[in-house]
């Protein structure tokens, strides 16, 4: 038996996400009552076109009492808290509710329109957060336990490849296993987070650092950045030309002022040596925005043995190691 978990995802942030925190609270209480009711929770199913069970059924999950059911359940809540967590930050806590409860609706309408049976669980919604976080952290290291039979390891992988495993079991699962999982709201979702990630880094309500890369950085496509430099990056560049038209001015009148001054005099110009045209010409190597990226970043280990990567902009810094909050100092190079 092959069972790989999730425990943590390598994306700074600079605060709590405590809407997810909020998220994952409601859905395990309501599932606890929800045990507790038995039949009562019939209408929160996702059962055809029920207002009450499109929005319902994501805040409850069917089962958790047999073995499989509550790793089922449990499995759920911990990819919402790898992977939500980096979304709630990156959207916002206004942001994320909506966007969660919508990729949750998408997903239970895609389900009902493959002609799927009654159901409940949050699998559509936290498989949305998912995709939003594969199209803006694709390259970032996920931090992994994986068990074989009686044997624990820790591993660290891009979150592409666990991302993308885990979507081929949904699609694989969809047309040839027959189980109460909800593989087409799965999928829906999927494909729902994933374009909406797409279409707020495309209309730059949603900006990465420069130092992340996003899934369109890979196809250089326009957008992936953002709508380019904020206000505050275009006033202090204004300041700074401003600054050096005055300094040149200044240093201008003081020349002329002075008595003993010494004439500037023009440098001479060049004119630069004519090569044959039969003569190889060498061109420079082009440096890729990935390239760039990796520059800017100081790669470093944690006492614990986390590798971190920390802007260069930081160096000789503190700041804390995401897997054993000790404070660590980014080297200076």
């Amino acid at each position: 038996m092959l069972m790989i978990i999730p425990y943590q995802v390598d994306v700074p942030s600079n605060r709590r996400p405590y809407v997810n925190y909020a998220i994952i609270g409601i859905t395990i209480i309501a599932t606890l009552i929800g045990l507790i009711w038995g039949s009562k929770i019939e209408p929160f199913f996702l059962d055809g076109w029920k207002p009450l069970g499109l929005i319902g059924h994501m805040w409850l999950q069917g089962g958790a009492v047999s073995f499989w059911d509550t790793v089922y359940f449990i499995g759920n809540l911990l990819f919402l808290w790898v992977f939500g967590n980096a979304v709630c930050v990156k959207v916002g806590h206004i942001g994320y509710a909506p966007i969660y409860i919508g990729l949750g609706t998408i997903a239970a309408v895609i389900h009902v329109l493959c002609g799927g049976e009654p159901a409940l669980g949050a699998g559509g919604a936290i498989n949305g957060i998912a995709g939003m976080f594969l199209v803006w952290y694709p390259v970032n290291s996920i931090s992994c336990v994986y068990i074989i039979i009686v044997i624990i390891r820790t591993l660290s992988i891009d979150s592409y490849g666990l991302i993308l495993a885990w979507l081929v079991f949904d699609i694989w699962g969809a047309y040839v296993v027959e189980s109460n999982v909800i593989y087409y709201a799965h999928l829906g979702g999927f494909g729902a987070g994933a374009g909406l990630g797409i279409i707020l880094l495309k209309t730059g309500l949603i900006r990465m650092e420069e130092t992340e890369r996003s899934l369109l950085s890979f196809f250089d496509w326009q957008g992936s950045r953002g709508r380019g430099p904020s206000e505050a990056d275009i006033e202090e560049w204004a300041n700074l030309t401003d600054f050096r038209a005055r300094a040149g001015a200044d240093a201008e009148i003081e020349q002329r002022e002075s008595p003993t001054a010494t004439p500037i005099q023009s440098k001479p110009v060049e004119t630069p040596l004519e090569v044959p045209n039969s003569a190889p010409r060498v061109s420079e190597p082009v440096q890729t925005r990935s390239e760039k990226a990796d520059e800017e970043l100081i790669r470093f280990k944690c006492d614990c043995g986390k590798t971190i990567k920390a802007p260069r902009k930081y160096a000789g810094k503190s700041g804390r190691c995401p897997r054993c909050s000790a404070k660590v100092r980014i080297p200076e190079e």
